[in-house]
């Protein structure tokens, strides 16, 4: 619901994909927004959101206030802070505080970029559940040309931990690539990427699902990624990716050991008529100091729904990412996709 400066809205939030390790609906985070945003003047205005979210046996539950400011139609700052409590059964509760700054940057033509830097700390009964965590978030992408863009983007999170570093966490991950997405003819796209992924979670750190599983990482990644129009209703698809690793057991975080890998993607995307889609891939992934090789293929129906939205159902026989940094995937079975295009 709108008016000329005043909105109010409501929405729902499913992760798409369940979990590693588990194959429960409950491990899903699920999350329910409502809020409002009120224009003060012609370039100022500031919200107000609560927010409700579970996964699993974790509730959250948050207050957010905000304002933000147009400096110019390209440029847009934004300010938050966020105040709520984190309870889970059997744990006992947490406060959370968090204050967050944000840039958005859109030239309409040939630059766009954001960047977010957020500030947050938690605290328990005890002098032992205090935590502080530092995060920031940020892409550009620049258009060489009318088909060649050049794309970059950083996310750091570094965690600590009251009582003592065996619980401290850090994450970041950088990318760079070189994608080709034409203006006029994008008969044929192709990306060819590079990233650079550290990944080192806490002793006891939750993961995604509710449990403490998860290695911790260090991986240069290459990979290049080819999509073409053979007809206009079936286009073939390609991907190669190697990674280079160094992986360690939590409960071993001193003893890294190399794990290196190659995957390969062949995918095929048939048009059959106006609102549907069928798809199909096959995946491999070659370890290689372990030398073995998993093998994995789907096939999946979809359903336009309108221009920018549609939902497919599918089974998965393996289990074999697309995504080479993920070390704990578990995916066979039956799925459930929505993809949103923009």
């Amino acid at each position: 619901m709108s008016e000329e400066k005043n909105q109010i809205y409501v929405g729902y939030a499913l992760e798409s994909v369940t979990p590693s390790g588990t194959s429960s609906l409950r491990a899903r985070e699920r999350k329910i927004t409502a809020g409002t945003k009120f224009k003060a003047t012609d370039s100022v205005a500031a919200f107000v959101e609560n927010n409700w979210g579970q996964r699993a046996n974790q509730t959250t539950i948050a207050q957010t206030y905000g304002i933000s400011y147009d400096h110019s139609k390209f440029i847009n700052y934004t300010a938050a802070f966020e105040s709520g409590h984190v309870s889970e059964l059997g744990h006992a509760s947490l406060k959370r505080h968090a204050i967050s700054l944000g840039a958005l940057y859109n030239d309409q033509q040939a630059q766009k970029g954001r960047l977010r830097v957020e500030y947050s700390t938690e605290t328990g009964k005890t002098k032992n559940e205090g935590r502080k965590t530092w995060g920031v978030s940020s892409n550009f992408e620049t258009r060489v040309n009318a088909d060649w863009r050049i794309r970059t983007s950083a996310d750091a999170l570094f965690s600590r931990s009251s009582s003592g570093n065996f619980r401290d966490g850090e994450y970041f991950e950088v990318t760079l690539g070189y994608a080709r997405r034409p203006v006029l003819d994008d008969r044929f796209n192709f990306l060819m990427k590079y990233s650079y992924l550290h990944d080192l979670p806490a002793v006891d750190q939750v993961s995604v699902g509710g449990t403490q599983a998860g290695r911790l990482q260090k991986s240069h990644v290459i990979s290049l990624d080819a999509i073409y129009d053979l007809f206009p209703k079936l286009s073939l698809g390609a991907k190669y990716a190697f990674r280079k690793s160094q992986v360690a057991e939590r409960a071993q975080p001193q003893e890294f050991r190399a794990s290196s890998a190659h995957l390969g993607i062949i995918r095929a995307d048939w048009h059959v008529i106006h609102a549907w889609d069928i798809t199909a891939e096959f995946r491999t992934l070659y370890g290689v100091q372990a030398k073995t090789t998993q093998t994995d293929s789907l096939i999946a129906v979809y359903r336009h729904l309108g221009n920018n939205l549609k939902l497919g159902i599918g089974y998965q026989n393996g289990n074999v990412s697309d995504n080479i940094t993920d070390l704990t995937y578990a995916g066979q079975g039956i799925f459930i996709n929505l993809v949103v295009k923009f």
